[in-house]
């Protein structure tokens, strides 16, 4: 993962649809719970993830990003 700005942390690239084109997550730390967007199944990430706080929302913008990291991410 990479902190993109002071509340606002990139995880790592992933390649679902081949190598030319990258999907991220994004977790935005807030006080209220922070957020996560997207959905992420680099399990690396996860421990960046609990470490900043976990989450207490998460956002799917489509179906097919509810897979197994769904249910592990902190």
């Amino acid at each position: 993962m990479r902190q993109i700005y002071p509340d606002l942390w990139q995880t790592t690239p992933e390649h679902p649809f081949g190598e030319h084109m990258s999907t991220h997550a994004y977790l935005l730390l807030r006080e209220e719970g922070n957020v996560l967007f997207y959905n992420s199944a680099m399990v690396a990430d996860y421990d960046v993830i609990a470490a900043l706080g976990g989450i207490g929302r998460q956002y799917l913008s489509h179906k097919d990003e509810v897979g197994p990291g769904t249910e592990r991410v902190p």
